[in-house]
């Protein structure tokens, strides 16, 4: 049995992120929020592998080709496209605040109302 994600593809249901990865997870020695501030896709990848993922479940879940999947876990290509790192981070579940894509600035709460500073 699969379950859908967005946008990329089928996830196996072993195969979903938990939560937890993109807030205390550790990549490379640096902090998963590091990371993902940075927007460094290949890291990302690394650290699924870590965690068991497959190539082939990377590329379900982020729509990604193989070649592309592998060409960023060695550096050789970088993800920029928006495009891209908005599937990315919705494929991964990525809360997209962490990676500088969210539509709200960060004064605005969840629903889009700007905070009150004085509060």
């Amino acid at each position: 049995m699969n379950v859908s994600s967005q946008p990329g593809g089928r996830l196996d249901p072993d195969r979903v992120p938990d939560p937890r990865w993109w807030t205390e997870g550790v990549v490379d020695g640096r902090p998963m929020s590091d990371v993902l501030a940075a927007r460094d896709i290949g890291a990302i990848f690394r650290f699924l592998r870590g965690k068991g993922w497959s190539l082939t479940a990377m590329c379900a879940a982020t729509g990604l080709k193989e070649t592309r999947i592998r060409a960023v876990m060695n550096g050789v290509q970088r993800i920029t496209s928006y495009e891209v790192l908005v599937r990315v981070a919705l494929g991964l579940r990525i809360p997209r605040g962490a990676m500088g894509l969210a539509y709200t600035t960060a004064a605005e709460g969840v629903d889009g109302a700007v905070a009150d500073p004085d509060a």
